[in-house]
């Protein structure tokens, strides 16, 4: 049976992996900065979390972009937060350590051309519902487009909805 303190960890990643903002999670879990960086670089040694916590600046969408797989455009689903280095998705059908090659369809919703990418799926919470199921992927690559300039754009749409 767990400890309290490994518990606290647990929900702390669960946390910070569902988006959660760092000044939520400082309160909810009474941390100082300093004990928020500790408690981050921690919870990377609990079994199963071979994942990194993001701690670069990300996006939130309050609007569904949809994301596909390159090769199999029928696995679909939804970009949920964006950050410099990955992004969260909604629906797609992945495992951990999959290396995927994506397309956002920019071009649908915005004047900018089509964001393709490799990431490499660092995470999963698989829920009984697949709409509800979320995985975070690393970029390992950009192919074509731009992901910052998507970044750019979201930001001017979304200007309160940064996580640091």
């Amino acid at each position: 049976m767990p400890s309290e303190d490994e518990r606290r960890k647990e929900n702390f990643l669960h946390d910070l992996r569902s988006g959660v903002p760092h000044q939520e999670l400082m309160k909810k879990y009474r941390l100082t900065p300093r004990g928020f960086d500790t408690l981050s670089r921690n919870v990377l040694h609990l079994p199963g979390a071979d994942a990194e916590p993001r701690l670069r600046s990300r996006r939130h969408l309050e609007f569904l972009l949809p994301i596909s797989e390159s090769q199999h455009p029928e696995n679909t689903g939804f970009v949920y937060d964006i950050s410099d280095d990955g992004v969260g998705v909604r629906g797609l059908k992945t495992k951990v350590h999959d290396l995927k090659t994506f397309v956002i369809p920019a071009d649908d919703f915005f004047r900018i051309e089509p964001v393709v990418f490799q990431g490499l799926c660092r995470w999963i919470e698989e829920k009984e519902n697949r709409w509800e199921s979320a995985a975070g992927f690393k970029v390992v690559r950009v192919l074509s487009g731009s992901l910052t300039e998507l970044q750019d754009i979201l930001r001017a749409l979304n200007p309160e909805s940064t996580r640091d």
